[in-house]
């Protein structure tokens, strides 16, 4: 190799450290941090809080009555790869998902789920959030 190519290396490795502490004292002069005024602490011995009932769970017909119907056919694009949304339309990847609204998770006839999901499905009902 010709010393000028070792030249060539040795002067940009030279200029990239010098670069790198050139935008750090920059960094440093134009933001400054500040160190915390105090730390609260909390008292070591906090009694448990209550457990929380779940919220009674709205009627799932009252949101979906008020949806844009549109907006979900072109959301549901996505999910026809997987699921049928027709009446005694097949499974495919996913099950069918005629009906859905008030059927038990998990529970759709003909469809055989993975090992979790049925596990997860027997957890219980969960509240559904509403759209705003």
């Amino acid at each position: 190799m010709p010393s000028s190519l070792f030249f060539k290396l040795g002067a940009s490795l030279v200029l990239s450290l010098l670069l790198v502490f050139l935008v750090n004292f920059l960094g440093d002069a134009l933001v400054s941090v500040s160190e915390p005024a105090a730390t609260v602490k909390t008292p070591a011995a906090d009694p448990p809080a209550p457990p929380v009932k779940a919220a009674a769970a709205k009627p799932v017909i009252q949101p979906v009555a008020k949806t844009d119907t549109g907006r979900g056919r072109k959301l549901f694009r996505k999910c026809k790869s997987c699921h049928t949304p027709n009446k005694g339309g097949g499974n495919r990847v996913g099950p069918n998902l005629w009906n859905i609204l008030g059927r038990a998770k998990a529970s759709a006839p003909g469809y055989t789920y993975s090992r979790p999901f049925p596990a997860w499905a027997a957890l219980g009902p969960r509240p559904i959030s509403t759209p705003s």
